[in-house]
């Protein structure tokens, strides 16, 4: 099937070569949206598990910023916004589209490292031979919160510090670049 467009008195017929650009581009957004989905689902499973202290994670672990079920929820949550960017980006919405472009472009590099820097710190910074994550923990959280909403409050604390730097990072128009 043709189509056909009238532009000043003229027909005007797409050539094959615009048409198979677009199914080549249409074949990318569809390969991101199944991989985001796919992401997406692994996430919630692996952190549904971990908020429920599946036995499939390693034993007596020491984790340096908060513990399982406070990983549990991050990796939940990136996995339900994965999940929304995804079918967002099937019901072909350009906020969800550019949301994935921009999560995944800009300064993705310096949130991993950063935030695997502060992970590091939390654990070797000691306040009273207490290390900074547990007792930032502590204090912040789990003294008016019961230990699973103070997990996720610490999560999502996390979270949002780091959503706040790279937000600072992007109005100040600083991408780092490798």
């Amino acid at each position: 099937m043709s189509v056909h467009t009238t532009v000043n008195r003229e027909t005007y017929v797409p050539s094959d070569l615009s048409r198979a650009e677009e199914d080549r581009r249409s074949g990318w957004v569809t390969f991101a949206g199944v991989l985001l989905l796919l992401a997406g689902t692994l996430n919630i499973i692996e952190g549904i598990a971990a908020i429920d202290n599946a036995h499939f994670f390693v034993g007596n672990t020491n984790y340096i910023a908060g513990d399982l079920n406070t990983w549990g929820w991050v990796v939940l949550f990136i996995g339900v916004a994965q999940i929304l960017v995804g079918l967002g980006i099937f019901a072909k919405n350009q906020f969800a589209r550019w949301t994935g472009v921009g999560v995944l472009g800009l300064n993705a590099i310096a949130l991993y490292v950063g935030a695997g820097i502060m992970a590091d710190l939390f654990g070797v910074i000691r306040i009273g031979g207490t290390p900074l994550g547990a007792w930032i923990y502590q204090k912040a959280f789990e003294s008016w919160l019961p230990p699973v909403d103070a997990s996720l409050a610490f999560a999502i604390a996390f979270v949002l510090f780091w959503l706040l730097m790279m937000w600072i990072l992007y109005r100040r128009r600083i991408f780092l670049k490798v």
